[in-house]
């Protein structure tokens, strides 16, 4: 039986090298990033930028993926911020529900951090963002890829829940 935890991974950062090769596997090229780009993205958003922050799914004690919320995903975007980021699973552990686990673990931090709208981009996870309530806001070209922009109003968490905390 496996058990699946998602942490903060400013509270894990011995994972900060395995999340690095997998944002630069996945994403280095489009973006054009060096190992040590990514490094540097990667710990503004984990330690630096107050509200950003990286999340880590751990299986069993293993990392099998990543999920952002960070403030400048899209510089053709400016206007649009924060932004749900970075949401990789592991090749094998693929449609065991972890990405969606960890978007609803974004979307939890953020509505406690009381934001009421997020923004992501992307080229191809449309149907898992629609499933979860994320709506179409517009189609674009970024990098040389289309891509669909979409956003999600965030319920607030009530004060009684806040002050619980």
């Amino acid at each position: 039986m496996s058990n699946l935890t998602i942490h903060n991974l400013a509270d894990v950062p011995k994972y900060i090298s395995i999340v690095v090769s997998w944002l630069n596997e996945e994403w280095g090229t489009i973006k054009n990033e060096s190992i040590d780009q990514t490094l540097a993205y990667l710990s503004r958003n984990t330690f630096e930028n107050p509200g950003a922050f990286v999340l880590i799914a751990l299986e069993n004690g293993s990392p099998v993926g990543t999920a952002s919320l960070v403030f400048d995903d899209m510089p053709t975007r400016p206007e649009l911020s924060p932004w749900l980021a970075d949401v990789y699973v592991v090749k094998t552990e693929r449609k065991n529900g972890i990405g969606r686990k960890l978007v609803e673990a974004v979307e939890a931090e953020a509505s406690r951090l009381t934001l009421s709208k997020i923004y992501l981009f992307t080229a191809s996870n449309t149907a898992l963002y629609e499933l979860l309530g994320w709506q179409l806001l517009e189609r674009a070209e970024y990098r040389g890829e289309q891509v669909r922009i979409m956003t999600k109003t965030l319920d607030a968490m009530s004060k009684r829940e806040q002050g619980q905390r």
